[in-house]
């Protein structure tokens, strides 16, 4: 006697299951980077002041000295200070693109029928 497949019911439920679990990773990892983005730009900014604050704190005390010095002559901690408010802005922004790319890339059937293109092997 052959055995019987699982009942529609039950492949039913099992494909629900699985377009939910689909759906809300999805949701889940594009939180993660807006999330990390916004971390990311916290930083960028803290010490973005923190630096501008010191570069001009410096240029005023070479002004004040009266010094024929390079006015670009800044102490380590504002170049370093600097250096991590770059490298934070570029971690926010890919962050950002890449959690918009992902949102772009999970267009679903509603979407499709809104006019967005369909997704690969989707029709």
């Amino acid at each position: 006697m052959p055995t019987k497949g699982p009942s529609p019911f039950r492949r039913a439920l099992g494909r629900a299951a699985r377009h939910f679990a689909r759906r809300a990773g999805h949701a889940l990892a594009r939180m993660g980077l807006q999330f990390s983005a916004a971390l990311y730009s916290v930083f960028a900014l803290a010490f973005g002041a923190e630096g501008w604050k010191n570069w001009r704190a410096d240029h005023r005390q070479v002004e004040l000295a009266h010094h024929a010095a390079n006015l670009t002559q800044t102490r380590p901690r504002t170049e370093i200070e600097l250096g991590l408010a770059l490298v934070f802005t570029y971690f926010a922004i890919s962050s950002w693109l890449r959690a918009l790319r992902h949102g772009m890339m999970g267009a679903g059937p509603a979407d499709v029928q809104a006019g967005a293109p369909p997704r690969q092997g989707q029709v």
